[in-house]
């Protein structure tokens, strides 16, 4: 009886010790980043699987989505098309999303931002991320914001983004009708819709407002409205010492355009927004 016990006990502490020399090789291995900012380590990891997984079906990681806003703003999605769940951060304001960002799964935030030195190679990673968002097990029925914070070893993050219920896509587009004088103006373009949140389109802060063939080009063009919400844009516009505040609404549809113009004294704008539905499938 005490020789077995005894056996068993040295089987036991052999496994253990082949356990321990396995995760000690393991260790000599390691990403040291893995251990430092696992977030950066997860984000590269991501971009790895990204292009091994689905380069043929979707392009590279960096590509730009083939998917186009106004998709369904002429022709009809196909069985109708849906009004869906979609995903905005006001923060994006430098280029935003290209289309409306559909939420029917998870979502994730690829990050990568430098510090810039004096010359490319001179730039420093400030950080380095890819967090995944997971729709709520039940649905809200009202529009929310969600806030979530990450902290990486150079720096934290702080994601604020609305979740949009019942929702069409809205593609707002900005032409100047006439004026304004030789030296331009200075302007900041808005929308706001349902969570009371303000979604910067463009704010040319000290440079003129950039115009080509008349069009005003946006640096952010594509909001989520709920579909029985009203869409504003408003603008604020400064040429020489005249300030010029105001806005127009829109009342959301499920396809087609809709033109407002706005006089602002020095220039007269005409504001369209192209509505679309969502598909159905996953594309």
């Amino acid at each position: 009886m005490g020789n077995s016990k005894e056996e068993k006990l040295r089987k036991q502490l052999k496994r253990y010790e082949e356990y321990r020399r396995k995760m000690d090789e393991e260790e000599l291995h390691r990403d040291p980043e893995e251990l430092t900012d696992p977030y950066a380590y997860q984000a590269r990891l991501f971009e790895e699987r990204w292009n091994m997984l689905y380069l043929n079906r979707y392009g590279r990681f960096e590509d730009n989505t083939s998917i186009p806003c106004k998709r369904y703003t002429v022709n009809p999605a196909p069985y109708g098309g849906r009004k869906s769940d979609t995903l905005q951060n006001p923060y994006l304001v430098l280029t935003g999303p290209v289309r409306g960002v559909v939420f029917a799964g998870p979502v994730v935030f690829e990050v990568l931002l430098y510090v810039r030195g004096a010359t490319e190679s001179d730039d420093k990673e400030l950080s380095l991320l890819a967090a995944s968002l997971t729709m709520f097990f039940n649905c809200p029925l009202t529009s929310l914001l969600i806030t979530k914070s990450y902290t990486s070893r150079l720096s934290t993050l702080d994601f604020k983004l609305g979740h949009i219920v019942y929702s069409t896509e809205a593609t707002i587009s900005v032409q100047v009708i006439s004026g304004p004088g030789p030296d331009g103006f200075h302007g900041r373009f808005a929308a706001v819709a349902d969570i009371d949140e303000e979604f910067v389109l463009l704010d040319s802060e000290d440079e003129n407002v950039p115009i080509c063939g008349g069009e005003i080009k946006l640096s952010r063009c594509v909001v989520s409205v709920v579909s029985f919400e009203k869409l504003r844009v408003s603008v604020k516009a400064r040429q020489g010492g005249r300030v010029f505040r105001g806005g127009v609404d829109f009342t959301p549809q499920g396809m087609g355009a809709n033109s407002r113009t706005l006089d602002i004294g020095f220039c007269k704008m005409e504001f369209t927004v192209d509505w679309s539905r969502f598909s159905y499938s996953a594309t």
